[in-house]
C-alpha cells in the first residue's frame, strides 16, 4: 500500500536464525528476487554492511579475544569477577547504563577501550556505535537512504538505547516505521 519497492524494506531481528526464517518466509511469499533485494538482518550484519559500504572494513573482536582482554585486566586490576560478567558490563555502559550499576571501576573500562583501540578492533557495541556515528555525521551511500524507506524492527520491547538511536536515526528519512514487540 506504500507503493515502496522491495530494496527499499528494511527489516531487523535479533539473531541470525529470525533473520534466517523470515529470508524464507518471504523467498517463499514473494520470490527470490523481491526477497533477496529486501535488507534483512540484525542489528550487527546490517551495521557491519552500512560500514563495509561506506568504505571501512571493521576488524571484529573475537569472543575469545575479548575474553582474554577481560581476564587479563581483572587479573592486573586485583577485581573480582569473571571475564563474560565484565564483557556483559562493559556492554551495559556502552549501551547507555552508568558505570555506577556495574562492578566496573572507571579505570577499569577505560583500560579495556584502550586495549580494544591498541588492537584496532571493534566489539560488537562498538560495531553499532560505529555505524550510528558514521550514519549521523557523514553522508550516507544512496542505496542506504533508499533502504530504510521503511524500517520494520522485529522484538522492539528487547533493543537496548544504542539500538534506539539507531532506529531513531535509520527511520527519520523514511516513509514507514513499524514495530513489533511484546507489551
Amino acid at each position: 500500500q506504500l507503493g515502496l519497492a522491495p530494496d527499499e524494506i528494511t527489516a531487523v531481528t535479533f539473531t541470525n536464525q529470525a533473520a534466517g526464517e523470515m529470508k524464507e518466509r518471504l523467498r517463499s511469499a514473494l520470490g527470490k528476487r523481491a526477497a533477496h533485494a529486501m535488507t534483512i538482518g540484525t542489528f550487527h550484519s546490517i551495521c557491519l554492511r552500512l560500514l563495509e559500504d561506506l568504505g571501512e572494513r571493521p576488524a571484529l573482536l573475537s569472543e575469545f579475544e575479548a575474553e582474554r582482554i577481560a581476564a587479563q585486566i581483572l587479573k592486573e586490576q586485583g577485581m573480582a569477577g569473571r571475564p563474560r560478567q565484565f564483557l556483559q558490563d562493559i556492554s551495559r555502559v556502552k549501551c547507555g547504563f552508568p558505570l555506577e550499576g556495574t562492578a566496573l571501576t572507571r579505570e577499569a573500562y577505560d583500560t579495556y577501550i584502550e586495549a580494544i583501540s591498541a588492537l584496532g578492533a571493534l566489539d560488537f557495541d562498538d560495531l553499532l556505535l560505529e555505524a550510528l556515528r558514521r550514519w549521523e555525521e557523514e553522508p550516507h551511500p544512496a542505496k542506504w537512504e533508499r533502504a530504510f524507506r521503511c524500517l520494520l524492527v522485529d522484538e522492539f520491547q528487547d533493543i537496548n538505547s544504542t539500538q534506539y538511536q539507531l532506529v531513531e536515526a535509520f527511520a527519520r528519512k523514511g516513509k514507514s516505521l513499524f514495530v513489533i514487540g511484546d507489551p
